[in-house]
């Protein structure tokens, strides 16, 4: 599982977790629900497969994502206005 960044763009605070569930397929391993209930708003991420997309969609976070790069990167660029919102997953099932 890669590290999870998480910002908040008021405070300009950040907030790395080494993993964002619990063991691998296990009950408490959903990433899009908690980011949901840590109140994310907005996604800029690597991939986003059907089923993250749709639970990420359906709680009303924009998901974007990006190639490449540092953390700070991909937040000056979604600052900037150089990311597009996607409007369905990127990648199949169990990629």
């Amino acid at each position: 599982m890669s590290p999870c960044t998480t910002m908040n763009r008021e405070r300009g605070e950040r907030t790395t977790t080494s993993r964002t569930c619990g063991p691998p397929k296990g009950p408490a391993c959903n990433p899009a629900a908690n980011m949901v209930n840590a109140g994310c708003t907005t996604l800029l991420t690597g991939h986003c497969g059907p089923k993250a997309f749709a639970a990420l969609n359906k709680a009303g976070v924009a998901v974007y994502t990006v190639t490449g790069g540092t953390v700070r990167d991909a937040v000056d660029a979604f600052k900037r206005g150089e990311l597009g919102k996607r409007e369905d997953a990127d990648v199949g099932s169990h990629w």
